[in-house]
């Protein structure tokens, strides 16, 4: 039970107790910010106390400058060695993943990450380590989120190089191709990829969180029986013919064929 101190000489501003665990000490909340310290969201606008003064915001008004508090997104990152990453970036994972999410909210304090659920039923061997699941509260704006893999070197040479032999878009890291869980569909599906080559980095930019993993094209490829082919004319992908970087013609290839062959030639 919360008890009113009488005068300022009674106050103890080193009680760091937090009844409703927003993040603020109840000394501070009644008698600095005025806000309510059994209720971790004073202001109802989906934003808690705590995230709201680390953010700049004022807790005990729901908009800023017009703009609802839990749509005013800010630039953040979790690092690889943040213990939001403790149960994916293991010693015994091939690769150490980290975040930049423009969010509303504190990143830290509303994230939820583990290995997904779902790695079960995605379980192959050309995956590499877990499949990591990120998750984060529906009232809170996302505008982006960049999900980067860096590689450890043992996971970086090619695993057979027969298709690195054909083309370079196979060689080291490249033949990672970052795939993500679409629920709606229950389908695990490739999303554009990128590649620092010089920092052993696999990254995709999203708008969401969600399920994400790394697949490695080789062993995929190898395991479908699907032979290396060289390209023909210019840019033409031998398989379907579409032209290379036509994403349409891939994805309309991609029903009646392999589906993952657009992310590959695209």
């Amino acid at each position: 039970m919360l008890t009113l101190a009488k005068t300022e000489e009674e106050i103890d501003w080193n009680d760091t107790t937090d009844t409703d665990e927003d993040g603020l000490p109840d000394v501070y909340e009644l008698y600095y910010y005025c806000t309510d310290p059994v209720n971790p969201d004073t202001d109802g606008d989906e934003v808690s106390d705590g995230d709201e003064i680390a953010l700049g915001l004022n807790p005990n008004a729901a908009a800023t400058n017009g703009i609802p508090d839990n749509e005013r997104t800010f630039e953040q990152t979790i690092e690889p060695d943040d213990p939001a990453f403790t149960f994916i970036n293991t010693e015994d994972n091939p690769y150490k993943v980290s975040l930049e999410v423009k969010a509303a909210g504190v990143l830290t304090n509303n994230l939820e990450a583990g290995v997904s659920g779902y790695s079960y039923a995605m379980r192959n061997e050309a995956i590499l380590g877990t499949a990591p699941e990120f998750e984060y509260p529906e009232n809170l704006k996302i505008d982006s989120v960049t999900v980067n893999f860096a590689l450890d070197e043992s996971a970086a040479a090619n695993t057979n190089g027969k298709y690195a032999g054909i083309s370079d878009e196979f060689a080291g890291i490249k033949r990672f191709n970052v795939f993500r869980y679409f629920e709606e569909s229950n389908m695990l599906l490739p999303i554009e990829t990128f590649h620092d080559t010089a920092n052993n980095r696999v990254y995709a930019n999203t708008g969401e969180l969600g399920t994400y993993c790394l697949v490695d094209m080789e062993i995929w490829l190898d395991s479908l029986g699907i032979e290396p082919q060289e390209k023909t004319g210019l840019g033409t992908c031998r398989p379907c013919g579409f032209k290379r970087g036509d994403r349409a013609g891939h994805k309309d290839y991609l029903s009646a064929s392999n589906p993952f062959h657009y992310a590959l030639v695209a």
